[in-house]
């Protein structure tokens, strides 16, 4: 569905799509294939697209993939590794040292999805594997994976100060029902916290289009304005699920310098893009 996304991005003013190719729990599996779709659309939407590559961090020759995929053109690193659907290894594993090694060598950026809240040992797991490549630049998924719930944004907020190159993302996981559960409540503690760090947010959507009759061009662009008013309108509504039924939300009503950090200057700096 990478065709009509972009079709609907540049409608949206979008220059630029960052995609990665990972497949399904517990040990990627899918992604080799996603992989090759992947390169095969930037090949043709090389301007557009920002090519990921991702592992199966079981593997032992996921280093040398990753190695392979980076002379292809991937421009970083998806891992999966601390999702509770991939979590069968602990985080700081041989396997995992090497493709961190290989990512801060080569100057690439790492995006993985941790679940330090729900998994409370994957926390030091995860602190000591960032420790062995102080100087990578890595994007902890979905407020670092704490929007859940409450939200427990202090476990971010221990994260990002103790790693001066981690950056976290406006995604939340778990698509639209996720927006539902958390901005039908007071929103005060997530705005303050992306005031706080806002030089550190860059926007996401964890948008899944690998086919599916429902993935319609509406579809995504309804699902992308749910993504944006949140960051930008006091009150926004988003589609309930049902059809034609939209439901009534707390959004963070950003000011307009902080928006273009998450939008433009943030993802320009983690992605080293001019």
């Amino acid at each position: 569905n990478i065709e009509f996304y972009n079709e609907v991005v540049r409608g949206l003013g979008i220059v630029k799509t960052l995609f990665a190719p990972t497949g399904e729990g517990p040990n990627n599996k899918g992604y080799e294939k996603h992989t090759k779709a992947l390169f095969d659309a930037y090949k043709e939407f090389p301007e557009s697209i920002i090519p990921f590559c991702t592992a199966d961090e079981k593997d032992p020759t996921a280093p040398v993939k990753f190695e392979k995929c980076l002379k292809n053109g991937g421009k970083g690193l998806k891992l999966m590794s601390g999702h509770p659907n991939f979590y069968t290894a602990p985080l700081d594993s041989d396997i995992m040292k090497s493709l961190f090694a290989i990512a801060d060598k080569r100057g690439v950026p790492v995006m993985i999805h941790v679940s330090v809240h729900t998994t409370p040992a994957m926390k030091d797991e995860f602190m000591r594997l960032l420790d062995t490549t102080p100087s990578l630049t890595l994007q902890f998924a979905h407020y670092c994976s704490t929007i859940y719930d409450a939200p427990y944004l202090e476990v971010c907020e221990e994260f990002l100060d103790k790693y001066p190159n981690l950056y976290f993302d406006s995604s939340m996981g778990g698509g639209l029902p996720r927006y539902m559960k958390q901005f039908s409540k007071d929103v005060t503690k997530i705005r303050d916290f992306v005031m706080k760090y806002q030089d550190r947010m860059v926007y996401g959507t964890d948008m899944i289009i690998t086919g599916g009759a429902s993935q319609t061009p509406d579809w995504i662009r309804n699902r992308m304005m749910c993504d944006f008013s949140f960051l930008q309108e006091k009150w926004f509504r988003c589609p309930s699920g049902q059809e034609g039924q939209y439901a009534l939300l707390q959004g963070l009503a950003l000011p307009q310098d902080v928006l273009k950090k998450i939008f433009v200057e943030n993802p320009k700096k983690y992605l080293k893009l001019k």
